[in-house]
């Protein structure tokens, strides 16, 4: 959700920016307002789900568990000692890095490097 809102922003504030040159930080500004508008309704509205309260996990007894477990150093030191989790870590710097840099950049390259205007 946050990663679509991410993009989304982003996205919106480069379409609006070629459209509103030379100033390309007021689509910025404009993309922002309604979301921090929506943040405000979003944390007046709703409540923080109890951790693992929608998962049914029972004990021996047929007691539910409510999972409220945090990540410790440990923890973390441990998960990060198998191979296969290093890997998978790993793997997200290439597999994210293009992405962004198409998102971030393409705009700009296309205008500057190859002269098309944004609002094309």
């Amino acid at each position: 959700g946050i990663s679509i809102a991410l993009g989304l922003g982003a996205g919106a504030g480069q379409f609006l920016a070629g459209y509103m040159s030379p100033d390309w930080r007021t689509p910025f500004l404009i993309v922002s307002i309604p979301a921090i508008v929506l943040v405000v309704i979003y944390c007046g509205t709703t409540r923080e789900p109890k951790r693992g309260g929608a998962e049914m996990v029972y004990d021996e007894n047929g007691d539910q568990i409510i999972n409220d477990e945090t990540i410790t150093w440990e923890k973390f030191k441990a998960i990060f000692s198998k191979p296969t989790a290093i890997l998978i870590f790993l793997q997200g710097l290439p597999g994210i890095l293009p992405w962004g840099v198409a998102q971030v950049f393409l705009n700009d390259f296309l205008n500057v490097e190859k002269e098309l205007d944004p609002k094309e």
